[in-house]
């Protein structure tokens, strides 16, 4: 569009030419300069000047009557922001197009300041500028100017938005805080990135927010220094699509309340929060929000102040409990899921509860627990149970409760494919312990008077090393599980005893191990069975000698036995009243080993294989390191003789080889 000039009588067109923001279009329609001009239609007591016929083209072929000066700051430490001659070039006429530079060096305060726009504003030469005003909410407005940084505070320097200024950056800015320089917005003051895509920030240095900070959700702030919210500030109002914290990026919290930053994540930036002495509060922290490195380090804290969580928050690189102080760290108020891709550490003398609100919070635990000496981890103040889960897909992690596990008002997990490592007992459980993956218990006790389930799948297996074993029903005092409540031990589950001391299975091992699963004998120092058990799935014999006592142990037609070789510190002792017992079906069929030996160490297995079987049937076979009976005192015998059952009646042809020790050979061997 065209705009026709204006009558001009004893006026300055220069001035007219700057103060215009006037585009325009040139139509191949425009047959003439007069045309172009408009001249036919100006005042006649207009005098249109060659000179400004000249200047006017030249405004033309810039398109716009916009003077870009740069103004550099010469008032000194202390001076007025509106006072002309506090520039250089002396700035009479302050306009949008202007860019400032504050570089005079040492403490600058620049007052009286009043709204305006300019199109930037650079602090250099190891200078630290306060901008204040008189009246209330006057706002310096940042726009995009033909620099790289429309706002930019250098290395060395600062920029504080002190008494009744706000900054803003308008559209299709960029700011730049350097490494090492500081912008800092001031206790009622705010800093306000508007919500356009093409507005952008870095942070190498440090952003200092003590009043407010919102950044438009178009908006993309990259921070590679830190952002401190201190105690004074009043909101944070990000979101993660415009702040990104890149792996050198630092936020730290230091207050017990206030919004903490929405953002995006780099798995090496960190977040960290400061609770000063005395303050006390909930932290409004956004969910769904994935951390890197997160740290609460508070050695000044008195108070429970609530980290906020309300729903689905992600720590992936490390989430450290420093230092509570005095006080006490709580995750969440209200119904939420915490998911701890890292470990979980509780150090020093912290306390950290899952919940202060009523609601149920639920902690997925995918690498180690470590509660350090001194250090507690408990539920907070819900009344509700809250949930652990340990949920380590796979891989062995650790229980790591040097400190305080507080079962009060804890249901605890072992997830499906998850395992875990016992690393010290868990007392005062009051919800139930469920193990759907792998428990390696160790010598460790879980006590209280919840409930204990191992799922009955074979996807579940329990690491037995107590002495004691398990035992079921309730009540019991010995064992890896001491709970007064029901103890399940399912038959789908496996097995595995693995102490490093003499152990007993307990009562609470299955008296029927599925086919799909495993019983295994893993402990040097031997393990001695308290009831009769069939197993239809495998029995594994690693090390030690498993001891029947009075008890039978019976392999089913599904069983697969593995262990081989057997000797003296690996056999089954069966020198009581139990019988090791294995199936053999009808007709011809492979040689079966019983492994077996007695109490005083002698290995002295038998073997037995069938040519011909009228019926399905098991043999049991035990051994007496004894003379038999009815050995009517021959001189030539062994003092040692072994015993058979057989489960059912019908014909039979086998071939059976004993094996004995020397010692037990009374008289010539020849002759037996």
């Amino acid at each position: 569009m065209m705009q026709l000039l204006p009558s001009f009588e004893n006026s300055n067109l220069n001035d007219w030419f700057k103060n215009q923001y006037v585009r325009i279009q040139i139509f191949p329609q425009i047959r003439s300069l007069n045309h172009l001009l408009g001249i036919e239609r100006l005042n006649r007591r207009s005098v249109v000047h060659s000179s400004f016929v000249m200047l006017f083209i030249v405004w033309l072929g810039l398109g716009k009557a916009e003077a870009q000066t740069v103004y550099t700051w010469t008032g000194g430490s202390n001076g007025a922001w509106n006072v002309p001659a506090n520039w250089t070039p002396t700035r009479t006429t302050p306009d949008i197009s202007d860019e400032l530079i504050v570089g005079s060096g040492g403490s600058v305060t620049i007052h009286t300041f009043a709204t305006e726009s300019v199109n930037g504003l650079r602090v250099s030469g190891n200078t630290d500028l306060t901008i204040e005003a008189a009246s209330v909410n006057q706002t310096l407005n940042v726009k995009n100017g033909p620099g790289l940084n429309d706002l930019d505070v250098q290395s060395g320097r600062s920029l504080s938005i002190g008494t009744n200024v706000n900054l803003l950056m308008l559209h299709a800015s960029h700011f730049l805080v350097a490494s090492g320089a500081d912008l800092i917005i001031g206790a009622s003051r705010s800093f306000s990135v508007t919500n356009y895509a093409d507005n952008t920030g870095t942070i190498n240095g440090n952003l200092t927010i003590e009043g407010s900070l919102n950044i438009g959700a178009s908006a993309l702030v990259t921070v590679n220094g830190m952002i401190i919210n201190n105690p004074s500030s009043t909101s944070v109002a990000t979101g993660a699509a415009c702040l990104n914290f890149s792996a050198t990026g630092i936020y730290e919290h230091r207050r017990a309340g206030g919004s903490f930053v929405n953002a995006t994540w780099d798995p090496n930036a960190e977040a960290r929060v400061i609770v000063p002495a005395g303050a006390s509060g909930t932290i409004a922290l956004s969910g769904g929000q994935t951390f890197g490195k997160f740290f609460w380090n508070s050695p000044a804290q008195t108070t429970t102040v609530s980290l906020g969580l309300s729903s689905t928050t992600n720590f992936n690189t490390s989430f450290d409990i420093v230092s509570t102080g005095t006080g006490e760290m709580s995750l969440a108020t209200a119904a939420a899921t915490v998911n701890f891709n890292c470990d979980l550490n509780v150090s020093g003398t912290s306390t950290m509860s899952i919940n202060t609100g009523s609601n149920v919070v639920s902690l997925y635990v995918t690498r180690d627990l470590n509660i350090a000496a001194g250090a507690t981890l408990q539920y907070g103040s819900s009344t509700s149970n809250q949930l652990i889960y340990f949920n380590s897909a796979g891989i062995d992690r650790n229980i790591n409760n040097t400190g305080t596990l507080d079962g009060t008002r804890l249901s605890i997990y072992v997830n499906l494919g998850s395992v875990n490592t016992m690393m010290h007992d868990i007392t005062g459980l009051t919800g139930p312990f469920y193990v759907n993956g792998t428990l390696k218990m160790q010598d460790k006790v879980l006590s209280g008077t919840s409930t204990f389930t191992l799922t009955s799948a074979s996807t579940a297996s329990l690491e037995i090393g107590h002495a004691g074993g398990i035992n079921s029903g309730s009540g019991a005092t010995s064992g890896n599980v001491q709970l007064t409540g029901t103890r399940t031990f399912g038959a789908n589950a496996n097995y595995i005893y693995n102490g490093t001391v003499a152990q007993v299975t307990g009562t609470g091992l299955t008296s029927t191990v599925a086919a799909a699963s495993k019983l295994t004998i893993d402990n040097s120092a031997g393990l001695t069975l308290q009831k009769s058990v069939t197993v239809n799935g495998t029995l594994d014999m690693v090390s030690g000698n498993f001891d029947l006592d009075a008890f039978n142990l019976t392999l089913g037609s599904t069983a697969v036995f593995s262990g081989a070789p057997f000797s003296a510190s690996k056999m089954i002792v069966a020198d009581g009243a139990g019988y090791f017992v294995q199936y053999f079906p009808s007709g011809a069929s492979a040689a079966k080993l019983f492994p077996l030996g007695d109490a005083s160490g002698d290995y002295s297995p038998v073997e037995l294989e069938f040519t011909a079987n009228s019926s399905a049937r098991s043999i049991g076979a035990n051994v007496t390191d004894a003379v038999h009976p009815n050995d009517f005192g021959t001189p030539d015998h062994l003092t040692r003789y072994w015993s058979f059952t057989n489960s059912t009646t019908g014909s039979h042809t086998a071939n059976v080889t004993f094996t004995y020790v020397p010692a037990d050979v009374v008289g010539n061997v020849a002759n037996l």
